[in-house]
């Protein structure tokens, strides 16, 4: 459902559209203590074998609200927007998953994997399907995953070979034909190969080879590599750090720390997709390693606001009203990324602006980064003392947590200090009514 917005309260139609579907169409997630969200699960599970999809996102979106650890919802949902070809929503969704759950989420790993490569980002998928495959080892579908990521990239010898291996772990007879089509592609990218050159040796061009002339390669020494990286980014060469630090890498498969500022290189030469790829691998070998999960958000954040348009918006830098002005228009058209930037534009030159932590907190639910949103609405209220649209995002907050008493709280607050005669707001008016119900019937 679609909501005008008003001159008086624009935050609270922002708040109302950054609700996920079930909340605008009035079915907010119940009251914690009404069902346990296992029965929700339950319940969404069993829509999803009725085909029921648009109940069982809705059940599935308010298990999450109430229970951020559970995997199952999290894997659910995203197979729900599979289903519907929503691979953006389905990856950013996995996204926020695995930082809920961890980097050693196996089933979320592979399932982001499978989601970039169907979303057309054969090399996001490699890295997300290398590190699926670190912990599984293996697993028959991880590695055709895989083989087709690395055939879409362009990189058709290791897809030879990853065909190859698929071919020699897939045990399932009902796979068969999963194995009888890698086979083909195996000879379809063999026949695609171009031929090796071969040179005839001139036996008298020169003297017949000895052992002392046949040498070795000499061996990859990582610690040489290392510091070359570290001197090419001290003296700010991004491109050569990285290419010391790919091979370092390369080199050492257990060195997490390298694989890191591989990352930060990359970033920096604009090679985002690549950054989050070494973060990624950084991440899978060190899962305690937090700041790499810090940088892998901000960069799929300004990943998001390059896909949503407008990421070089010359107001980005413009006058602290007009970064707030672009904010607003970014949140009506639910453009949460950018709108994300650009209230973090403002704050930048003005951070105790209250308004624009009000839309910084918007944008952050419409992502469904519900803690972050509740601690930007705390500075905001702060701020703005009394502020009834910001008391109506702060229960919104508090439904989503399953905090019922919050929840509220800062819903009667907010709609006492907006609609003080009761005329407007019907929705709402709603929820606070059933969240009483709930609280009396215990």
């Amino acid at each position: 459902m679609r909501r005008s917005l008003s001159s008086v309260a624009l935050g609270l139609g922002l708040m109302w559209c950054a609700a996920p579907a079930a909340a605008q169409e009035g079915a907010l997630p119940a009251a914690a203590g009404d069902v346990s969200p296992e029965q929700v699960l339950q319940q969404a599970e069993g829509f999803v074998k009725k085909r029921e999809y648009a109940k069982a996102e809705s059940a599935y979106q308010e298990v999450l609200a109430r229970d951020p650890k559970q995997a199952a919802a999290w894997a659910g949902l995203a197979k729900v927007y599979h289903r519907n070809k929503r691979w953006k929503e389905a990856a950013d969704l996995l996204a926020r998953g695995r930082a809920e759950l961890g980097a050693t989420w196996a089933e979320g790993t592979y399932l982001l994997a499978y989601t970039q490569r169907k979303a057309g980002n054969p090399r996001e998928a490699i890295a997300l399907y290398q590190a699926y495959l670190e912990l599984v080892s293996d697993d028959p579908d991880g590695v055709f995953g895989l083989a087709a990521s690395f055939e879409e990239a362009g990189q058709p010898a290791e897809a030879r070979e990853a065909y190859a291996r698929y071919i020699q772990v897939e045990k399932r007879p009902s796979e068969q034909k999963w194995v009888d089509k890698a086979r083909e592609r195996v000879e379809a990218l063999q026949a695609a190969a171009p031929a090796p050159q071969i040179k005839l040796a001139n036996p008298e061009a020169a003297p017949p080879a000895t052992a002392e002339a046949v040498k070795p390669p000499a061996a990859v020494d990582p610690a040489a590599l290392r510091r070359q990286g570290e001197e090419a980014f001290a003296a700010k060469s991004w491109d050569k750090a990285a290419a010391a630090w790919t091979a370092a890498a390369d080199a050492d498969p257990d060195d997490w720390e390298t694989r890191y500022k591989l990352g930060v290189a990359r970033a920096l030469c604009g090679d985002l997709p690549g950054a989050v790829q070494a973060w990624e691998a950084a991440l899978a070998l060190n899962p305690s390693l937090r700041v790499a999960q810090e940088r892998i958000q901000q960069a799929q954040a300004k990943l998001a606001a390059q896909s949503e348009g407008g990421a070089d918006d010359p107001r980005l830098t413009a006058s602290p009203a007009e970064r707030l002005a672009l904010a607003q228009e970014y949140l009506q058209a639910q453009r949460w990324s950018m709108a994300l930037r650009a209230a973090d534009a403002a704050l930048d030159a003005t951070p105790d602006d209250g308004a624009a932590h009000h839309a910084r907190a918007l944008a952050l639910m419409g992502l469904a980064r519900y803690d972050e949103a509740e601690a930007a609405l705390e500075i905001a209220l702060g701020a703005r003392p009394g502020d009834g649209a910001v008391m109506l995002a702060l229960g919104q907050c508090a439904l989503q947590r399953g905090d019922t008493p919050r929840a509220r709280w800062m819903l009667r607050r907010g709609l006492d200090r907006l609609d003080p005669t009761a005329a407007a707001y019907p929705d709402l008016r709603a929820v606070l009514e059933r969240l009483d119900a709930v609280a009396s019937a215990r």
